[in-house]
């Protein structure tokens, strides 16, 4: 079972943000300004961290890429918007869920 604390403890590590500042239903993205390489290798860690693919994951539903020039119409369009928030909480339920899918689909001893 995935805890709370160790993402918190990751995202702090990964992406230098004090664990004051991280809670469980705080947005990646729209209130840590997490976005581009820094969620992907916040993705990456946690794939490591709890030996799961995270392949599946869209990263594009939830956060800008790289470089992205979407920043520079803020005055226009609510960038926000745009992307699905995603939550410590709700990124947590992620590898839950792919934690018990391998636990099912493990190979019984026999």
């Amino acid at each position: 079972m995935v805890n709370i604390k160790d993402i918190i403890d990751t995202i702090s590590e990964v992406n230098g943000i004090g664990k004051h500042e991280i809670n469980e239903n705080i947005s990646l993205f729209r209130e840590l300004g997490i976005w581009g390489d820094e969620a992907w290798d916040l993705i990456e860690a946690l794939e490591k961290k709890y030996d799961v693919s995270m392949d599946d994951f869209r990263f594009a539903d939830y956060f800008p890429p790289e470089g992205s020039f979407i920043f520079a119409f803020d005055w226009f369009i609510d960038v926000y918007e745009i992307y699905k928030p995603i939550t410590v909480i709700e990124l947590a339920n992620i590898l839950n869920e792919k934690l018990r899918l391998r636990r099912t689909c493990a190979p019984k001893r026999t």
